[in-house]
């Protein structure tokens, strides 16, 4: 192999579809291993080649050509780790039913639909859970969760959704998050609770 071939080979960035598919082989096969022989006189017959190249590789002096791993393979394995991570986490689960999958670049939900699908906000099921507030329950006398605020609460009408039944939550998520016009309502209602929050909170007797 020439010296050129080698520093293709080495180029992380090399467009090259040959040069590529080698460094996929070289990173899953240890083992392998490339010599390059400089040939002054450029007359260097192939028995005499294969043995300088043999002799080469095999000598304790060698120089050692670390190959780079590619880009691709990194996003791979960083895409398969985070994968695994995401699988395996306690918390997030309802969004890890929207979104099972690991993807490089951010969904783009407003804060306000953040806040509603993970439930982290001025929701008394949550402020209670985290001791917050003394009682999970709605100023209506129903668990004030997210879905309670956007389906059925007579405190928010103006926001509610049609409620989806026990086996399609997550496909009602999904739909609610991705939709234009539900998220512009998960928005206002996420923020109408802001506001009013003292009125949706049951108070303490």
């Amino acid at each position: 192999m020439d010296e050129s071939s080698l520093k293709a080979i080495k180029n992380t960035r090399t467009t090259s579809p040959i040069a590529r598919e080698i460094q996929e082989h070289l990173y899953s096969n240890e083992d392998i291993r490339l010599g390059w022989i400089k040939d002054p006189a450029g007359r260097i017959d192939n028995e005499m080649a294969d043995m300088l190249a043999k002799e080469a590789i095999t000598s304790p002096q060698a120089e050692k050509l670390n190959i780079p791993v590619p880009r691709s393979n990194l996003k791979r394995e960083l895409r398969k780790w985070a994968k695994q991570e995401w699988d395996k986490a306690v918390g997030g689960r309802t969004t890890h039913k929207i979104h099972p999958k690991v993807f490089l670049k951010p969904t783009n939900w407003p804060r306000e639909v953040t806040i509603f699908v993970t439930g982290h906000g001025p929701f008394p099921s949550y402020l209670r859970r985290f001791h917050l507030h003394h009682s999970k329950f709605c100023t209506c006398g129903l668990t004030g969760s997210p879905l309670h605020y956007a389906t059925v609460c007579p405190h928010t009408k103006e926001f509610h959704m049609t409620a989806p039944s026990p086996n399609y939550l997550t496909p009602w998520l999904r739909s609610a998050t991705t939709n234009k016009g539900s998220k512009e309502k998960l928005v206002r209602l996420v923020r109408y609770l802001i506001a009013k929050e003292s009125n949706i909170k049951e108070t303490e007797a």
